[in-house]
């Protein structure tokens, strides 16, 4: 039980050491390469997530294209009179909308935006996550849950303490490796809007004059069902696995540690 407890521990010492104090940034990795054999476990996992963050991110813009280009469409009217001296005069006629179909694409794109913007909230959290327990988690709740193990009545809430602290610590980083594997591999680079206009150009005397293109159904469905796989079906996976592990930790300090309470804490 204690050589256990020694050998997590010295694990996670050297793993903390060989993570180098460094800030990515998204525009860093608009393309992920893979896994590099000279990085660390946290240097890799980093780098996945700003791959993710950006893909997730650039979803949300092209639904937010499709959307404005959409409503543009959809509100170009003409009017047409039945006749020369009718139109003159002022007479009956009738308007035209070709665009009005793209209401329904509208509406379509607004249900997808609502799962591409908690993609995008989920892929930065666990970014949150990541630098959180890389920035001295292990070296506060590690030390205090030994402390609260050597007391006999508050040994549970210790133990409890050392599995979560050692089991994200070491295995956290390690899941987000294991989905770097598998997402980019499915979903392929983060989504190229350049060739579709600009939201933030989509408005004043010029909407009238000017066709703007937004990236097909097909494209909006396949990046947003992407990002939801990548930020919110594999974290699921992984929290499944991260708390079971931290069970089998407690196990082994000697501890039965509570799933439900457990999975609040995490």
């Amino acid at each position: 039980m204690k050589g256990a407890l020694l050998v997590a521990f010295a694990a996670a010492v050297l793993l903390a050491l060989a993570h180098p104090a460094h800030a990515y940034t998204t525009a860093d990795y608009e393309s992920y390469g893979g896994l590099d054999a000279d990085d660390t476990v946290y240097v890799s996992a980093e780098k996945y997530l700003l791959f993710l963050r950006g893909y997730c991110h650039e979803t949300m813009k092209g639904l937010r294209i499709a959307m404005g280009a959409g409503e543009i469409k959809a509100g170009k009217t003409r009017w047409k009179c039945t006749g020369v001296i009718s139109c003159i005069l002022g007479g009956p006629g009738y308007s035209v909308s070709p665009g009005a179909g793209y209401t329904s694409v509208i509406e379509v794109a607004g249900i997808f935006l609502n799962s591409a913007t908690v993609s995008t909230v989920s892929a930065f959290f666990m970014h949150f996550v990541l630098r959180y327990i890389s920035g001295g988690f292990l070296l506060f709740y590690l030390p205090l849950g030994l402390a609260l193990r050597s007391v006999s009545i508050t040994r549970p809430l210790g133990s409890t303490l050392v599995a979560i602290s050692l089991t994200l610590y070491i295995f956290y980083p390690l899941m987000l490796v294991l989905n770097s594997m598998i997402f980019p591999s499915i979903a392929g680079n983060i989504p190229d809007l350049g060739p579709y206009s600009n939201e933030q150009y989509m408005g004043g005397l010029e909407v009238i004059y000017r066709s703007y293109d937004a990236p097909s159904m097909d494209s909006l469905v396949r990046w947003t069902a992407y990002s939801f796989f990548g930020a919110i079906f594999l974290p699921a996976v992984d929290f499944v696995i991260i708390v079971a592990l931290a069970r089998e930790t407690g196990h082994l300090l000697g501890e039965e540690i509570d799933i439900s309470r457990l999975s609040q804490m995490v």
